[in-house]
């Protein structure tokens, strides 16, 4: 379940609520868990956290995940593929 930032525009108390995408939305029209006024709580886009987009990838580092003529070669030389005309075809429109 993603994670949403909320922010109380009278008391400046921010929080930050586990909520399903169908319900991520509640919070405005509850009250502020802190001064418990109702109807000043408002979404707030933190970004994100960290610069790691996973264990093997960086954002700020070079990598190259091929794009879609590598995959219509990697797809040509299957072995299902690779000596029908179906893979000279995807070879001939493709990857030239």
């Amino acid at each position: 379940m993603p994670i949403y930032d909320f922010k109380c525009e009278k008391c400046e108390h921010q929080f930050s609520e586990m909520k399903t995408i169908a319900n991520r939305d509640v919070p405005l029209s509850e009250p502020c868990p802190k001064c418990g006024l109702v109807g000043c709580v408002v979404k707030e886009y933190l970004g994100a956290p960290a610069q790691m987009l996973d264990t093997k990838y960086r954002v700020d580092s070079k990598h190259n995940m091929g794009g879609f003529r590598d995959a219509m070669e990697r797809m040509s030389e299957r072995p299902g593929i690779k000596g029908t005309p179906d893979g000279d075809r995807i070879k001939a429109k493709y990857c030239t």
